[in-house]
């Protein structure tokens, strides 16, 4: 759905189900049961603005034939202005192996002059354990940029792997040290760099969950 007076997109909504025409003859796994029935899991989406500042995407599959949800993933952002950022959403999986319940916060933020604050916090509400967490601070100086993040990963039930990143960049050079910059881009959706704003960005972009 558009608004009429800008054009800008408000709402996106998609469903679909695949049709089979035959049964499944040959399974990846010997162990696997071919699949006999005609129809897939069906799937939706959903996503928009539903303020000003504020975003949603839904997505859901659904098995008709149990009658249950298979997925569930809910996001919700606030992005007031460029630069300030806030995520939280929540994913659901139902697999016999590995199931997943979690709830995933993240953001970047400006704490005072000059300095950002970039985080994220993924939890497991089925282990009541912390999967994935990475924070730290950003620096923006008018001809460079330095930035501390610490990255914790769960392994097993007692271990974690903690990785630490500290880089400085020269603005239109070059960058020092370890680069943290694919990690905030892949943890914090919305992660924008702090040197590379330009000055009338527009925050409002109500469908780039996974930029």
């Amino acid at each position: 759905m558009l608004t009429s007076s800008t054009g800008q997109e408000m709402f996106r909504g998609t469903i679909g189900q695949r049709y089979y025409f035959k049964d499944q003859q040959v399974t990846l796994n010997p162990t696997d049961t071919p699949r006999t029935y005609r129809t897939s899991d069906w799937l939706a989406a959903l996503s928009g603005r539903l303020a000003q500042h504020w975003t949603a995407e839904a997505a859901t599959q659904y098995n008709q034939r149990d009658n249950q949800a298979e997925r569930v993933t809910v996001t919700t952002r606030y992005q007031p202005a460029p630069l300030k950022t806030l995520n939280l959403s929540y994913r659901f999986l139902r697999d016999p192996i590995n199931p997943i319940r979690q709830v995933d916060l993240s953001g970047q933020w400006p704490l005072v002059s000059r300095w950002y604050g970039v985080g994220r916090f993924n939890y497991s509400l089925r282990d009541s354990r912390i999967v994935e967490s990475i924070g730290g601070f950003e620096y923006a100086a008018d001809c460079w940029v330095s930035r501390i993040v610490v990255q914790r990963f769960a392994l097993t039930a007692g271990t974690s792997s903690t990785a630490v990143f500290m880089q400085l960049e020269l603005n239109g050079f070059s960058r020092l040290g370890s680069n943290p910059l694919e990690a905030l881009k892949r943890n914090i959706p919305g992660y924008q760099l702090i040197n590379a704003v330009p000055p009338d960005a527009n925050p409002n972009r109500p469908f780039d969950f996974y930029e």
